[in-house]
């Protein structure tokens, strides 16, 4: 499956604002770019 930029940028966005990151934010973030 092809990710396009409108996916990443859902991804991505629901990643945004959190208060605090831990360490399974970048896990989530590898995941939204589709590398994990």
């Amino acid at each position: 499956m092809a990710l396009t930029l409108s996916t990443i940028e859902e991804s991505v966005r629901a990643l945004a604002g959190q208060p605090s990151y831990t360490r399974d934010f970048f896990f989530d973030l590898l995941r939204a770019y589709g590398i994990s």
